[in-house]
């Protein structure tokens, strides 16, 4: 009899299960069984509570909604990628960025920097700004593995992007976890509309480093980072196509100089996702860092027309917050950082709305009209010999259109204001891109 009323409850368990998770039929059917079955002292009222209980874990499981079960399909058809010959999952994207470049050419006379030679770039032109091709290998249960992109540039250089190790989705302590080792971009890089960086990106966090990165995250809400990186050195590079009015610049560290390892930065984040019910989600990150400069970072400083030829400061800070506010098909992204090398402070924020317009057409899926304006601040007097002095703004407006999910068509102008210390200089950029990716 044990052995009847065990299989019988299994039985109906799954029945039931099966029945109610789809929704294909009534539970009124199921009631009555249950209750009968209580009645002929088959199965008890606890063994009944136990079976809906299970049912209501199992629905929770499985999208109700149509709109869901969209969603779960759509995420399904988005995976790519094949498996080896040992189960390794190998994921393969690329892509191509050609682009007519015609920015404003400036006959004034003025240096680009004490370093620098003219530019003689042509211009307008038509160019292949970058190729890229990127390869992600994980391991069986995709939770370990290794991502780097090859590119080309406009230069003929090829070289790699980045290049690292990656553990994720760690649960522990009710939350996930995720580590990377390697060459890769910094956490604090907000997400980009226009194909040119804000003024902070070209002065702070446009070239990759080698650090290792650690993530947390809490209830799709709290996140939090930590990083221990070999910072990048300080040098200077200009923020248009042509070369001209460099500023100074983070620069990814290529040579293996007896350097190494004597400069390294520590930092974190911690940031806070809200969703404010109809007025839409914001996003906040909060993050810093700190570290030493090397004995060439102080030299280059040193060169700095107004900074002293004596100071040997081998204060370096990153500080600031992003802020990313979606609504409906409009948003708005905004960064403050300061930074603080030997001496010498520096202040830049950008600001960036943008509307994204669903359209619905083959060949012309959405178009995102969208401004950026920004400004940079150097704490040093603007002398016109030396575009690296100079406080800088930049406001940029265009739109990308979206064709399909494997192309874009990036228009956007940008009026670049400096304070030069004496005459204006003019050199305002157009760029009119197409990008493919797969």
């Amino acid at each position: 009899m044990r052995f009847l009323r065990v299989c019988l409850i299994l039985i109906f368990s799954a029945g039931i299960i099966f029945t109610s998770v789809p929704g294909l039929y009534a539970d009124e059917t199921s009631e009555i069984i249950l209750k009968l079955l209580v009645k002929k002292g088959i199965i008890t009222q606890e063994d009944v509570d136990e079976i809906k209980s299970q049912v209501v874990k199992e629905k929770s499981l499985v999208p109700q909604g149509i709109e869901e079960r969209v969603t779960l399909l759509e995420e399904k058809s988005e995976e790519t990628g094949f498996l080896s010959a040992k189960g390794y999952k190998i994921d393969v994207k690329g892509g191509a960025e050609i682009e007519f470049v015609n920015i404003q050419d400036d006959d004034a006379g003025v240096a680009l920097d004490t370093t620098s030679s003219p530019d003689d770039s042509e211009n307008p032109r038509l160019q292949v700004d970058k190729v890229t091709m990127r390869f992600t290998v994980t391991g069986e249960d995709e939770t370990v593995g290794f991502s780097t992109e090859l590119e080309m540039d406009e230069g003929d250089k090829a070289f790699f992007d980045d290049a690292y190790i990656f553990v994720k989705d760690l649960e522990w302590l009710q939350a996930a976890h995720s580590f990377t080792v390697g060459l890769q971009n910094r956490f604090i890089v907000p997400k980009q509309i226009f194909e040119s960086y804000p003024l902070n990106g070209f002065a702070w966090y446009e070239d990759e480093e080698y650090m290792a990165l650690y993530k947390g995250e809490h209830d799709d809400w709290l996140y939090w980072y930590g990083e221990l990186a070999r910072a990048n050195e300080i040098d200077d590079k200009a923020p248009t196509e042509n070369g001209q009015f460099e500023m100074i610049h983070d620069n990814r560290r290529t040579s293996n100089s007896a350097e190494i390892g004597n400069k390294f930065a520590a930092g974190g984040g911690l940031g806070l996702k809200l969703k404010l019910k109809d007025l839409g989600k914001v996003n906040i990150l909060g993050f810093g860092r700190s570290g030493t400069l090397t004995d060439d970072d102080v030299s280059f400083m040193q060169g700095l027309t107004g900074y002293s030829s004596s100071e040997t400061s081998t204060d370096y800070l990153r500080t600031g917050v992003n802020l990313d506010y979606k609504h409906k098909n409009c948003g708005l992204r905004g960064q403050f950082m300061y930074a603080e090398d030997g001496t010498l402070d520096r202040k830049g924020w950008y600001i960036e709305p943008y509307y994204n317009i669903h359209v619905g057409w083959r060949y012309l899926d959405s178009i995102t009209p969208a401004v950026q304006l920004s400004w940079l601040d150097v704490d040093l007097a603007n002398t016109t010999a030396d575009a690296r002095t100079w406080d800088r703004e930049k406001y940029t407006l265009g739109a990308v259109f979206k064709i399909n999910k494997n192309l874009q068509w990036k228009n956007e102008y940008s009026i670049n204001e400096e304070d030069t210390g004496g005459a204006e200089v003019d050199n305002n950029e157009f760029i009119s891109q197409l990008k493919f990716s797969f």
